[in-house]
């Protein structure tokens, strides 16, 4: 504007004029343009703090999900370790009157299997506890059980008066499956404890180069629940176990979310005589 009004002067009226129109020009256009740019760069300036919010708020919630996620899985490991063994703990003390005799060095033999039951669910509860009151993110996981504990597993069922029967292949399983396949078994005798004592429970493990197939099948409790029936009420009464209804259904739900973390398949229900039977499928690779 100064040049121009150094040079206006010395220029004819026309070219002044076409002079000072095109400086309103370009000085309008220059204006529209800053305005533009201006206008860009403060929505890009909103755009970035709505990216930051949105990174955060992502943030919050991937740590919610993991808080959540971890918490399902050590409530399944706690529902696995007190259902398994208190289970088995109270059937051996509801069922030793009627396995057992008068003699001293049975029933004597019969507390201690029940002290160390008890006291392998102490270190199975220690052994989570350990991990949660654990500060430091390289801690090791405390060893889990697999396949080659299945057979122990239902042994110490069959010690406590259960009727358990095995049929397990010999083949090779990777430890994440042999670590669910025990799970299952697991849950599969404790239902079974619960909500048909005295009934009998058959476990199948087969493997083949695709998957590893488990089935776990109780008849209907009748004979000891009609045994005990005809006992004093208060014992009768406790000896028939909650029913599916009472307990929550907790462990097929665990059992459900494991298989479907392995993309497995898993079913669980009634069977047309009574009885109750899981069947599930563990893809090996």
């Amino acid at each position: 504007m100064l040049s121009v009004a150094t040079t206006i002067a010395h220029l004819p009226a026309e070219r002044a004029r076409v002079l000072v129109a095109a400086i309103i020009v370009v000085a309008v256009a220059g204006d529209q343009v800053r305005r533009r740019f201006e206008v860009y760069r403060r929505r890009a300036v909103r755009l970035d703090a709505q990216l930051v919010a949105e990174r955060e708020r992502a943030e919050v919630a991937q740590e919610r999900h993991a808080v959540l996620a971890e918490r399902q899985r050590i409530a399944r490991e706690m529902h696995d370790v007190v259902a398994h063994h208190m289970s088995m703990i109270a059937v051996r003390a509801e069922t030793a009157p009627y396995r057992l005799g008068d003699e001293p060095d049975d029933r004597d033999a019969e507390f201690v299997a029940i002290a160390g039951a008890s006291r392998s669910a102490l270190q199975d509860m220690r052994r989570l506890l350990s991990v949660l009151r654990s500060d430091s993110a390289d801690t090791a996981s405390p060893p889990s059980p697999g396949m080659a504990d299945i057979l122990a597993m239902t042994e110490a069922a069959r010690a406590s008066g259960l009727d358990v029967a095995l049929d397990q292949d010999s083949g090779t399983v990777p430890p994440l499956v042999g670590r669910t396949a025990y799970r299952i078994v697991q849950e599969g005798l404790s239902n079974a404890t619960r909500h048909a004592p005295g009934a009998a429970i058959r476990v199948r493990l087969s493997v083949d180069e695709r998957a590893l197939h488990i089935v776990v099948r109780n008849a209907p409790g009748e004979s000891l629940t009609n045994e005990r029936s005809r006992t004093a009420d208060g014992l009768g009464k406790a000896a028939a176990g909650p029913s599916r209804s009472e307990s929550g259904g907790h462990g097929i739900v665990g059992m459900r979310e494991r298989v479907r973390a392995l993309g497995g398949t898993i079913s669980a229900g009634r069977c047309d005589d009574g009885g109750f039977e899981v069947r599930a499928e563990l893809p090996l690779a």
